[in-house]
């Protein structure tokens, strides 16, 4: 079910709401950008009158969330259709208020957008710290229009959102966030999840060279630099002119030094020197089939793209600009990509070449490296030989007449090609031959070879022809001409479908052994899959029955008993969840945050079942139902199916990292092994070798887990500090430590060792608290002792001129398994003295700063055996933003060293 609450223009209050499911609209759709082009289109059935006039629109997207839109066209063209068109409730921040022209110094992005947003309906949200800058407003400007100059200042994204509870809207938030992560791991393929994908160029704005002016100076002057571009004159310039043109950057900045300007100046120019490329993609949504959760396509994710079928073959690793979604399936259907990288396929098959050589090595490396080095000469040989050829010919060809010794030299260039093809032949048989090589991998290697030796044979016999009489014709020309290009491309292929054979042997036994591993998981996820879509089936039933139940406000005996037989049924498909709960919730090798995860889903899963049946009957019990009860138990449908497909999403984590934490048990006795062997080379070294195949045929995701490892060994072997902890052993007793901050915290960077946060307020947020870092541990030992090192850096800009804080502390609490500032989950508090001076917002690069050291010592109970998050979280004592004073206290941290005991 997908609603569209229509609220009033004035009040906010919902005056209507329409239902896909009960026919009063379709063909909806809900476009989002980057650029915040943002707009909701649909075809309204029924209830017209409250489709106009401004009114406002209330709909969820695809992961639940809510965004508010405006009418701004209504054409009823049909007696019983309307087609509604609405734009993003933000874009009214244009018409919110003028702003004056204003010179703003020392403005950080909240400081900035506040000014902004003061006395619209429009707060603040989540905002990145980046630096502080001067923002000029030069002319007359809006809200909306000076908030994108905000974000282009700063370099941040704008995101706008509403908060909805109850039936009303609560707050409309303004966000600016630093741009999503790169690539991971999202892969839309043909065939698979995208249907189609069109090329657009676009060739109206090459440049091939800018002159960049900056900003004005309160004296009038501006900055100006000119980029030029040889390459790009050499390709579209006309009788050696530039095409040039004016370029002013997005920013306000009157302190713009030379070496920026020409620096956004060259950036500007590599994007306008060449034509414009973009990509509209139709996709399908694969995110709601059970075990694909990991496929989801959203707003500002970078993917990559293969499309094989495209001319030339298409391979790109780009954002993604702009989605349009079916707020009735809440399913993507359409995407365009922007700030893409577009690959070559022979790129590609390079790096594929050198992945496959890492991969031989696991399986048989000495065969396979010396079919690979026999492979690749055999082809450079025929591609060296049918060059010579093709130069001989085209020279022989050029008059028009074959002497006889021309044709004894074309003779001698084809026996030589033909010699070189009869040892590919050997190479291509005992690949094709191998035992390891089966499935697609071998018939296309099959049907490649074929259509070379067709090609080869056409082009010998079209050589033949030509020459035969003594003379060449132009048709005779273009046609060897063409076997040539046939016969390259065709040596491609097979040359390509080579490296995939050799990849499928390498691969064959890999895959056997990942086959045999993800057995456990992918029976588990079967079994989840089954209870998911029966009690989903019995939810369907009991809506549908309720909706028509309910429809005429009374509920006759009969409806209340069939009423009463679905919520049985719909008992009894709980009771297969709930047992399937207990299985996977109870496995030994389930622990921490996977384990919490599942825990905290099913009691949200429980609340929602029991809400649900409760809100029926209640609306149930005095054999009549009101709207309001009407609304309420759609309300209490709508959680409840969110609430399976999150228990849904939980099984599935669980799940995976069962069968990792099986893998990693098995990796973990392979280093065992593997540090014995200096002691007894031969026979620790095979068990080492065993066991570690043993693990490679768990799960293929051992090596993501090593690298993680080994930062840690690494991180504790550079300690200035003596190690009381030996760095080869740390893998037993740690799985990761990471300087990335959490959800909702101030920018954390890495400076040398410690780890340093910009900005942390002294009045700590419980709801978004800043972590400075983390150690996880396997609790196997009673106690833990930390060795901490940190400090403080400060400064405080009072009226405009520097000013003390006196008493600068760096506050920190150790936490665990929360990252919360509360009691009941802080293990230890301290603080840090040691202070300076920092006016840069910026760690001094080669600058030790002042710090102390403390040991630590804490008890974590009874070992339990399971993981264990110890959270470093960390404050200045002072943080204050006003019109009149800049100031603030941040921290720094490291770990020395830290050991478990008893």
């Amino acid at each position: 079910m997908a609603l569209i609450h229509v609220l009033d223009k004035q009040t906010d209050e919902i005056i209507e709401t329409l239902n896909n499911e009960t026919g009063e609209y379709y063909e909806s759709l809900i476009t989002s950008s980057l650029e915040n082009q943002n707009t909701f289109d649909f075809i309204a059935l029924k209830k017209f009158d409250k489709l106009e006039k401004r009114n406002r629109l209330l709909v969820q997207d695809a992961d639940g969330f809510f965004s508010e839109f405006i009418i701004n066209y209504a054409e009823q063209y049909k007696r019983n259709e309307k087609i509604v068109k609405s734009d993003a409730s933000f874009i009214d921040l244009k018409k919110a208020k003028v702003i004056e022209p204003i010179r703003l110094e020392g403005q950080t992005p909240e400081t900035a957008a506040h000014y902004a947003l003061e006395r619209t309906e429009w707060q603040l949200g989540d905002i990145d710290f980046v630096n502080i800058r001067t923002i000029t407003i030069t002319d007359l400007t809006n809200p909306y229009d000076f908030l994108k100059q905000v974000a282009s200042t700063f370099d941040l994204e704008l995101r706008f959102r509403v908060e909805v509870k109850g039936r009303r809207i609560v707050g409309r938030y303004v966000d600016l966030k630093k741009q999503i992560a790169g690539f991971e791991g999202k892969e839309i393929t043909f065939g698979k999840d995208l249907i189609g994908i069109k090329r657009v160029e676009d060739s109206s704005r090459i440049v091939t060279a800018l002159l960049g002016v900056g900003p004005e100076k309160e004296d009038g002057s501006s900055l100006a630099v000119l980029v030029e571009n040889e390459e790009a004159l050499q390709r579209w310039g006309r009788n050696g002119q530039h095409l040039i043109e004016v370029y002013e950057p997005e920013s306000s900045d009157q302190d713009m030094t030379e070496d920026r300007l020409r620096t956004l100046t060259q950036n500007e120019l590599e994007k306008r020197n060449d034509a414009a490329v973009s990509y509209e993609c139709e996709a399908v949504s694969l995110e709601h089939v059970f075990g694909r959760s990991h496929e989801r396509i959203r707003l500002g994710q970078t993917v990559r793209i293969k499309d094989e079928g495209f001319n030339p073959p298409l391979y790109l690793e780009a954002r993604i600009q702009e989605v349009q979604e079916n707020p009735a399936t809440r399913q993507v259907v359409n995407f365009k990509i922007g700030n893409f990288i577009e690959y070559k396929k022979e790129d590609l098959e390079k790096q594929i070449a050198l992945l496959k050589k890492v991969l031989a090595q696991k399986v048989n490396a000495a065969e396979l490296e010396a079919l690979e080095r026999a492979l690749q000469g055999e082809i450079s040989d025929i591609n060296d030989a049918l060059t010579d050829m093709d130069e001989y010919i085209e020279g022989a060809f050029s008059d028009g007449l074959i002497e006889k010794s021309e044709a004894q030299a074309i003779e001698k260039y084809v026996n030589s090609l033909n010699v070189e093809k009869a040892e590919l032949d050997s190479q291509y048989s005992s690949i094709y031959d191998n035992a390891g090589l089966t499935g697609s991998a071998k018939t296309n290697l099959f049907n490649a070879k074929n259509a070379y030796n067709m090609s080869h044979s056409a082009l010998i016999n079209s050589i033949n022809a030509a020459i035969a009489d003594g003379k060449t014709t132009p048709s005779e020309k273009l046609d060897v001409d063409n076997k040539f290009v046939d016969y390259r491309s065709k040596l491609s292929l097979l040359s390509q479908r080579l490296e995939e054979a050799l990849d499928g042997i390498a691969q064959a036994k890999a895959s056997k052994a990942l086959s045999d591993a993800n057995t456990f998981t992918q029976n588990k996820i079967n079994d989840v899959n089954t209870d998911i879509t029966n009690i989903n089936n019995r939810v369907n039933n009991l809506d549908s029955y309720i909706d028509g139940a309910f429809s005429d406000g009374i509920i006759e005996q009969s409806e209340a008993k069939a009423i009463e037989k679905y919520i049985n049924s719909l008992n009894t498909e709980k009771t297969d969840v709930d047992n399937r709960y207990i299985t996977v919730y109870n496995d030994a090798d389930l622990t921490g945050t996977a384990k919490s995860n599942l825990y905290n889903a099913k009691l949200s899963f429980n609340t929602a079942y029991n809400s649900l049946v409760s809100s029926i009957n209640s609306a149930i019990a005095d054999g009549k139902t009101t709207p309001a009860e009407k609304q309420d138990v759609d309300n209490k449908f709508t959680a409840y199916r969110n609430a399976i497909g999150t228990l849904s999403t939980r099984f599935e984590q669980a799940i995976r990292a069962i069968e990792k934490m099986k893998a990693d048990r098995v990796e973990a006795e392979a280093e065992n092994f593997t540090r014995g062997y200096a002691e007894t080379p031969t026979g620790a070294q095979q068990k080492a070798n065993a066991a570690k195949e043993e693990a490679n045929q768990h799960t293929d995701k051992q090596v993501e887990t090593r690298v993680e490892k080994t930062k840690v060994i690494q991180r504790v072997n550079e300690s200035p500090e003596p190690n009381q902890v030996i760095a080869s052993r740390v893998a037993m007793d740690i799985i990761g430590q990471t300087g990335a901050p959490q959800a909702g915290s101030p920018l954390v960077t890495n400076w040398g060792s410690f780890y340093f946060t910009h900005e942390a307020p002294y009045d700590f947020d419980t709801t978004a608290p800043k972590s400075m870092f983390y150690i996880a541990v396997v609790h196997q030992k009673r106690k833990i002792t930390v060795r901490l090192q940190g400090g403080c850096s400060w400064d405080r800009i009072l009226n405009g001129r520097p000013a003390n804080i006196s008493g600068a502390k760096n506050e920190y609490a150790i936490t665990k398994n929360r990252v919360a500032w509360n009691d009941e989950y802080i293990l230890h508090l301290g603080t840090f003295t040691d202070a300076y001076r920092n006016e840069t917002w910026e760690p001094p690069k080669g600058f030790t700063p002042p710090s102390s050291v403390q040991d630590i010592t804490i008890d974590l109970g009874q070992p339990t055996g399971e993981m264990t998050f110890l959270y470093f979280l960390a404050k200045g004592n002072y943080w204050r933003r006003t019109s009149t004073e800049n100031a603030y206290v941040s921290p720094y941290l490291r770990i020395n060293y830290f050991r478990m005991h008893d």
